[in-house]
């Protein structure tokens, strides 16, 4: 009987160690299971953060182009801007022609006008410095006086015009070869 007892506490012992075994095996599936999906999710946040970077490394590339393309537009403009205002300041160099009729005995005049008062409120801002600083007219006229009278008769519609000089025009002063005078080579004729 003893044998027999032996056997069966055997037996009870073996399916208790057999189920325990079982249950430990079971238990490591589920680990390696949960450890392999684990790993697979890890992989998965890899790979997106891999693409992060690279969708960051392209856009900080882009960023940088138009950056850069930016600065150069800044630049381009800073320069246009530059340009203007030395434009602007320099004084006027055209010589603009009050009317073409010239008659015998008449000498060339160039006369200043300037008005510091804007002509209209919307005019340009360099429409109204050119004005304020003043703008070369060519006339005919046979004395200084006539070309004077000529010139304030032109513009005496606009309130605030005044002379502010008048001189004798060089004498080539028409054939383009002006040596070292004040005025620029270019002539423009005036619409009014």
């Amino acid at each position: 009987m003893s044998i027999l007892l032996v056997l069966v506490i055997a037996l009870i012992l073996t399916a208790w160690f057999g189920g325990l075994a079982f249950q430990f095996l079971r238990e490591i599936a589920k680990a390696r299971w949960r450890c392999r999906t684990a790993s697979e999710r890890e992989q998965k946040i890899l790979a997106m953060i891999k693409n992060m970077l690279d969708e960051e490394k392209s856009l900080y590339q882009q960023i940088k182009e138009q950056t850069e393309a930016n600065l150069k537009l800044q630049n381009e403009v800073n320069a246009l801007r530059s340009n203007l205002m030395k434009q602007q300041t320099i004084n006027n160099k055209r010589l603009l022609v009050i009317n073409g009729r010239r008659q015998v005995g008449d000498k060339d005049w160039i006369v200043t006008l300037a008005n510091p008062t804007p002509l209209r409120p919307d005019s340009h801002p360099t429409v109204i410095q050119e004005w304020a600083r003043g703008r070369d007219y060519l006339l005919w006229a046979r004395t200084e006086g006539e070309a004077r009278e000529r010139a304030l008769r032109r513009f005496h519609t606009r309130p605030g015009t005044i002379l502010k000089g008048i001189i004798a025009a060089p004498p080539d002063l028409l054939t383009g070869e002006i040596t070292g005078s004040t005025l620029g080579s270019s002539t423009t004729t005036s619409s009014r």
